[in-house]
């Protein structure tokens, strides 16, 4: 439950302070620590503590609830995954479990609510870094970590979206593909065995990517 921050004032050299207590993320561990805050100098007692009910307002409007202290893989799996799930077809569900999996290494020891666009900019670099994409995929990552961040912005586990100013690095040249001849899809088709037989003439002839020739039913 998300506690209301109330604050104490004091002054030290002729400057008001508010002090409060916040959660923070300490070594894997949701902590209570104590902050001091500076309001002004040489100002009425009176006018001090409206400077320090305004800032324990915008304190209270933005602090998250300590439940929500949650690493991000533990968001993605608990949370996100699960409910794409019940929104999507299996075939792009599996699409997003291949992601998550292609981007998890490189998320470890990272807490949803302390993700900044620095470390967003990292997990992208990273994954360019292994050439293993091209930059089309790397753009899908980066729409898939901005939908995370999205619902995590709604449902309270985090405040505003860190990927949205992140870039999208270059990735590796998208290689050339090369479509067979209607020649060798027959022959293809003629020289394998039922029910691969089908399977080689539906994906040659519908057009359907991979994920979604995974999908059907036969």
């Amino acid at each position: 439950m998300r506690r209301e921050q109330k604050g104490s004032l004091f002054q030290k050299s002729g400057v008001w302070y508010v002090r409060y207590a916040t959660d923070r993320v300490i070594d894997g561990k949701v902590e209570r620590q104590r902050v001091s805050k500076a309001l002004a100098e040489g100002i009425s007692k009176k006018r001090a503590r409206e400077l320090a009910r305004y800032e324990l307002a915008k304190i209270n409007q933005t602090s998250l609830p300590a439940e929500t202290a949650i690493t991000l893989s533990q968001f993605v799996t608990e949370v996100y995954l699960p409910r794409v799930g019940q929104r999507t077809r299996p075939s792009t569900f599996r699409g997003y479990r291949t992601m998550w999996d292609q981007l998890k290494p490189y998320c470890a020891d990272l807490w949803i609510r302390e993700v900044k666009t620095r470390h967003i900019q990292t997990i992208l670099d990273q994954a360019a870094r292994t050439r293993r994409f091209n930059t089309t995929t790397l753009g899908h990552l980066k729409s898939f970590l901005s939908g995370i961040f999205r619902l995590g912005g709604q449902l309270g586990y985090c405040e505003g979206n860190p990927v949205r100013e992140a870039s999208r690095p270059q990735g590796e040249a998208a290689s050339e593909t090369i479509a067979y001849s209607l020649e060798e899809v027959l022959k293809m088709v003629d020289a394998v065995p039922e029910p691969a037989s089908t399977m080689i003439a539906t994906a040659a002839f519908s057009g359907l990517r991979r994920g979604e020739l995974r999908g059907l039913l036969w």
